[in-house]
């Protein structure tokens, strides 16, 4: 029996050390995510029909994870005798691009922000982009680093460098208009932003990635701090082992 007591007493410590550590994680937890309530569906809707008061409900969500463009529940009210889109489903976030707004383009622009046109070719990922799409812009553009490195004056190297990042990381299409040889997206931002996005237009390779409608992840540049360079692929190549090609390749086995 005595050789169980210091066992005993080992796991009455451990017990108590775990309801300690855990009193002082409460206790220093921070302050609960703001929260803020947007326009959901109550049912089913779709494309054609006229929004009325019962086909409208308050959904609460965390301040960081609300989509951008939704329409905020203080603002339901304007919803009231507009006509829908595209289908919604029940539980759906309702989007400026869902419904058809008098006003043209300036009803669907979010408040404190402006109206942006892209203009993008027609290949690549643009037969797949649709009005209420939710992208990422990524930018490929050469910058100028001084270099570690002087030269026969006692003056650092200036070096070009071209690396690739993401610029923004989730915007929503308001609405997309083709022609024969390009796509215009119309685009709601904030003022600095749309500066931005102008000149990353003028100055780099701009492209567009397709995302997932709502999804909260890889939401900011914070999320995605990465770029890819020049020294970005020689890295792929370490660890890897010279492969020799075998004097008899493409000799058919005989069973």
């Amino acid at each position: 029996m005595k050789n169980y007591v210091p066992l005993i007493l080992s796991v009455c410590l451990g017990v108590a050390a775990v309801l300690a550590v855990s009193r002082l994680i409460s206790k220093n937890d921070p302050i609960p995510q703001a929260m803020t309530s947007v326009v959901s569906p109550s049912h089913d809707i779709e494309a054609g029909d006229i929004l009325g008061e019962g086909d409208l409900v308050k959904k609460d969500v965390l301040r960081r994870d609300r989509p951008h463009g939704v329409f905020l529940w203080k603002d339901a009210s304007d919803l009231l005798g507009q006509t829908v889109t595209q289908d919604l489903k029940d539980g759906d976030y309702i989007y400026a691009s869902s419904i058809k707004l008098p006003g043209g383009g300036q009803s669907i622009i979010g408040e404190g922000e402006v109206g942006v046109d892209m203009s993008i070719s027609k290949s690549g990922m643009t037969p797949f982009l649709r009005p209420g799409n939710e992208i990422m812009l990524v930018s490929t553009t050469t910058a100028n680093r001084l270099a570690e490195k002087k030269d026969a004056l006692g003056e650092f190297l200036n070096v070009k460098e071209t690396a690739t990042t993401a610029v923004f990381p989730k915007l929503r299409i308001l609405d997309i208009v083709h022609d024969d040889r390009e796509s215009s997206l119309l685009l709601s931002m904030r003022p600095a932003d749309a500066m931005l996005l102008k000149r990353a237009v003028a100055t780099s390779e701009v492209n567009v990635f397709l995302r997932r409608t709502d999804d909260s992840s890889n939401s900011t540049r914070q999320d995605i701090p990465y770029l890819v360079d020049e020294s970005t692929f020689p890295q792929l190549l370490e660890g890897l082992h010279q492969y020799t090609v075998p004097l008899k390749v493409g000799k058919i086995s005989q069973r």
